[in-house]
């Protein structure tokens, strides 16, 4: 395989492995739940309590799977370790340091 093509099969088989096993684990783990759950063989009219409870692990196995992915191709992307910081308390940070001094306000 070539040098410039390498990258983008690598992106490719990271993009089906991450979001794929991610799709995959959340559904089987789901279903899982649903079938442990009392009611879980009315396919028909399950309960709503239920079908929350199965969202749930799905969700959560979406979520993995698509910031694994993210890290995955940060690291590709730039040959290495990039660290998973929530974008939430970079910008939190962000905003405390440009908090202007008390001296400087206006009022």
């Amino acid at each position: 395989m070539s040098l410039s093509l390498r990258p983008a099969v690598q992106g490719a088989l990271l993009t089906v492995a991450c979001l794929f096993g991610g799709l995959l684990v959340g559904v089987l783990v789901g279903f899982a739940v649903f079938e442990l759950l009392p009611g879980g063989d009315d396919f028909a009219h399950p309960p709503a309590l239920n079908i929350a409870l199965v969202a749930l692990p799905a969700l959560v196995g979406f979520a993995a799977g698509s910031a694994l992915w993210g890290v995955r191709m940060g690291r590709l992307a730039s040959g290495r370790w990039v660290p998973a910081r929530p974008s939430t308390w970079g910008f939190i940070r962000a905003q405390r340091r440009r908090r202007p001094s008390p001296s400087t306000w206006r009022g």
